[in-house]
Formats: structure tokens, sequence, C-alpha cells
């Protein structure tokens, strides 16, 4: 018995050395394997377009082409990204060289392209579904030999690809957050009281999940990275907390003062928002530069109260708020831009959508280039290396900027897919068109559904799979994780077949979840 308590002993001691004490990668590195799901997407919209298959190899067809090169990309091809990355783009351009015109466009593409709304772009739903599928790839792999430590949590200083994913989910949120919608329609006090409601019921869910986090770590003696959160605190309490944050602001700050009283324009909210992120991100980092919170945060001394032995978690949520405002801001005007667009188009000619095309993008590789600036002056002139520990300015701005380049990538592979389409049809002949109406009409009057959601204008069905249900996924793929750690010694599992077949199983698994929630319209 004393053998085996302290063979557990040395197990847990070795795992938690296996996840401590990393200092990361180069910001480069970790924008290319940003890059391989937005290439992985413009892969699939090309076979798409260019080939006919049946609906029935759907999911396969997405799963090989969307979730293996993530996988790939971070695990066993991690020292290759730049050229997997190179081949994936080309491979993507040279499909059309080989397809007849006349054969691009397959009866279920058909279908829904015609179900699609003009204009609608999906760049913020396939950016949301690749976080939440980098994520539950990360979550397990960064406990195999096979994922490079270099990509695991960094200590104190530096950047990492699990640093990303945390900053991106913030990210992630606040694009799609209830204060972007009030940023384009009026909101009756009926509705908004709902909406209360039902924000706070998104949050119970996550803090639970946090609890039960903490109470199966201490059932089981499973190891614990005290310095990354803190003796009980860990990301599930830091999404909690900044939901919480984000609602006694906009109740009590946003609409108050900044509506009700300085009226400010719909507009202009995105960019307020945008300036009081800043401003929130530059106060926190003066205080843990001048008030000795950063040296508190980095000492080693005795957690005596609660704040103190949860000083990492606590901290970080106030520079984690602020990177929510600056994704909020951004998630606000790029929804004001669509809609605007949107009534552009109906009511001019393409010159009109042209000329708003070259607005966006001068507005949003301008915020790029300005951010790139920002970074490099807080790191070579200040001196203030990242840090996502502290959620500190330097690392708040860099993962913002990273994640929105992913997300204008994306925008820009979408534009070029509706392009695509619409090209398309043009290019299909009447008669064509009326037997494949015929055909569809048919399907209908048989009840048959090919598993497209008319409502979605996502041209991939497991990345709106994924999106439509990213919560449960998440709560789903985190027991997993601490099941298949229970079950087997990752740690030392050098083999990396055997270990990219756990993973890929894993993901397999997570996938097909999604998929059938989705089917069945459930969404939870």
């Amino acid at each position: 018995m004393e053998c085996l308590q302290a063979d557990h002993a040395c197990f847990k001691a070795a795992k938690e050395a296996f996840v401590t004490g990393h200092t990361g990668t180069t910001m480069y590195e970790l924008s290319v394997q940003g890059f391989i799901f937005p290439a992985s997407l413009f892969l699939l919209f090309t076979i798409q377009s260019n080939y006919q298959f049946s609906s029935n190899f759907q999911f396969p067809f997405e799963f090989l082409v969307i979730v293996v090169p993530t996988v790939l990309a971070m695990t066993l091809l991690a020292d290759y990204t730049t050229s997997m990355l190179l081949t994936l783009i080309s491979i993507s351009i040279i499909i059309p060289w080989f397809t007849a015109t006349s054969s691009r466009i397959n009866n279920t593409n058909q279908e829904r392209n015609q179900n699609e709304s003009n204009g609608r772009s999906n760049s913020i739903t396939n950016f949301r579904a690749g976080v939440m599928l980098m994520t539950c790839t990360a979550i397990l792999a960064v406990d195999f030999p096979i994922f490079p430590r270099r990509f695991v949590k960094t200590e104190t200083y530096g950047t990492s690809l699990m640093d990303i994913g945390v900053g991106a989910f913030v990210v992630s949120g606040g694009l799609v957050s209830r204060m972007t919608k009030t940023m384009t329609s009026s909101i009756s006090s009926s509705s908004s009281s709902s909406s209360l409601r039902t924000e706070l019921l998104r949050i119970v869910p996550i803090f639970v999940l946090g609890m039960v986090r903490i109470l199966v770590v201490a059932g089981v003696d499973y190891q614990e990275h005290v310095s990354e959160y803190g003796v009980h605190w860990n990301f599930f309490f830091t999404l909690a907390c900044l939901g919480i944050i984000t609602i006694l602001f906009e109740r009590l700050i946003w609409k108050p003062i900044f509506i009700n009283v300085f009226k400010i324009a719909s507009s202009k909210q995105p960019f307020v928002l945008f300036a009081l992120g800043l401003v929130i991100l530059m106060l926190h980092q003066c205080n843990l530069t001048m008030n000795g919170i950063e040296e508190w945060i980095n000492s080693t001394d005795e957690r005596i109260t609660v704040i103190d032995a949860n000083k990492e978690g606590i901290t970080s949520c106030i520079g984690f708020f602020g990177l929510h405002l600056l994704a909020t801001g951004w998630g606000g005007y790029e929804r004001q831009r669509r809609n605007s667009t949107k009534k552009t188009n109906n009511k001019r000619s393409g010159h009109g959508s042209r000329s708003s095309e070259g607005k966006r993008r001068v507005v949003q590789y301008g915020m790029l280039l300005n951010g790139g600036f920002l970074i490099h002056w807080l790191t070579s002139i200040l001196n203030i290396q990242p840090s996502r520990k502290m959620a500190n300015m330097t690392y708040c701005i860099w993962v913002f900027i990273h994640n929105i380049f992913i997300l204008i990538v994306l925008e820009e592979i979408d534009i070029w897919r509706m392009k695509k389409k619409k090209k398309n049809q043009n290019g299909v002949k009447d008669e064509s068109k009326n037997d494949q109406n015929d055909k569809n009409d048919k399907n209908d009057k048989n009840g048959k559904d090919d598993g497209y959601n008319k409502k979605e204008v996502t041209a991939s069905i497991l990345v709106a799979a994924i999106n439509k249900n990213q919560l449960v996924i998440f709560m789903i793929a985190n027991p997993i994780t601490g099941i298949i750690n229970l079950s087997m010694r990752t740690i030392y599992i050098y083999d990396s077949l055997t270990s990219l077949t756990i993973i890929l199983g894993y993901m397999l698994v997570v996938s097909s979840i999604a998929w059938i929630l989705r089917g069945y319209r459930i969404k939870l």
C-alpha cells in the first residue's frame, strides 16, 4: 500500500512538473498555428464548390478536412506548420484547375447555397468554432509528450498556444455579447429584464463546473498547477467572474451613464467601448507595475488569506475584462458595418458595396498595424513582457490583435466563398436549375432533410454544430479529458501514433456529439 501511495505521489509530482516552468514560443510560430484552421476551411470551401459528394459522407469529410489538420498542427506536425499551411493553401488553389465548371455544384451544395442569406458573413461563427475546436484539442493533448512543451501555458512571462486559447475564449465571448446587439436595436425594459435573467442563468453552469472541478481534483488527488490560477481558482471561475463584472458594468455604468446621461450615439458606442477597454488595461498595467501587484503575484510567500491563495485568478480578471471590452467594441463595429452594408446593397449598385468593403479593409488593417506598433512599444521600449498569468496590457493587446487578424482572414475567405457561390450559380444553365428545383421540391414534400438548417448560412455543418452548443461541448470535453487522464498515464505515452490515435478518437467523440445535437436541432 505504501508503495502504491509513493508511486502515486511520484506520478503526481511528475505530471505537475510536466506542465510547469515553461516559457512559450515566438509570436510568429503562434500566428502560423492560428492560420491552420482558416486554411483548412479554405480547402473545405474549395472542395465543396468544385466537387460532388454525397451528404452521407459530410461528417467524415469535414472531420478529415477541418479537425484532423488542426490536431496534426498542434501535435505530430507542430514543427512543420509553415509547410503544412503552404500545402493547404496550395491544394486549395490547384483544385479548381482540375475541375470542369459544369460539375462544380452538387445537389447538396446548391440546396445550401439557395438557403443562404446574401451578403451575410459567417466569419464570427467560424472563428468561435475554431477557438472551441483548438481548445478542446489542447486540454487533452497537453498531457501527452506529442504536444510540444513550448505550447503549454507559460509560467510567468511569454507567449504560448494555450495562452492564446485562454484569451481567445474571452475575445470569442465579447464578439457576440449582448452589448453588441443593443448597439443596433432598441430593447424594451421587459426584454432587457429577460435578457438579464438569461445572462445570469448562463453563468450558473460555468460556476457549477468550476466547483465540480475543485471537488473532483480534491477527491481523486489530481495534480494541480497552483501558480496558474491559484489554490482554489480555475478558468471556469474566471469566465463566471467576467460574466458578472460585464453584467454589472452594463447595468450600473454603461446604460445609466454613457447611454442615458452622455447620450452616446449608437454609431459611436463601439469606439467608446474600445477606448474604455484600453483605459482599463492601462490602469491595470499601472497597478501591476507601480503598486507592487506584479511582485506580489510572482512572490513565493506563504498564501495565508483566500485572496493570497487565489491572487493570480483574481487579479487577471481585471485584465480579461479590458480584453472583453475591446472584443465587444469590435463586435459592435462589425455588427453595425454588416447592417450598413446590407442596407447599402439594397439601395445602391455594386459601387456602393465596393466602397463599403474598401472602408472596412482600411479600418481593419489599420487596427492591425496600430496594434502591432503598440505591442512593439510595450515589449521593446517599456520592456513589459506579455503575461497570461496577470493578464497584463501587453498580453491582452497581443491576444486581441492575434485573434482579430484571424477573424479578418476568415472574413476574407468567407467573402471569397460567397463570390464563388454567386459565380457558380450564374454559370448553371436554366434547365439544370429547374431540374434541381424540382428535385428539391420533391425532397421537401417527402420530408427529406440533408441535415442543413435553412436558418444557418455557414458552409460547414460541423462548424455550425460546434458553434451552436459551445458551452455544452466544452462541459462534455472536460470530463472526457479527466477520464482519459485517470485511466492512463498520458505523460509516459511516448509513441506518437498511440498518442495521436487517442487524441483523434477523443476529438471524434466530441465532434460527433456536436453533430448529433445539431441533427436533432437541440440547443442547450
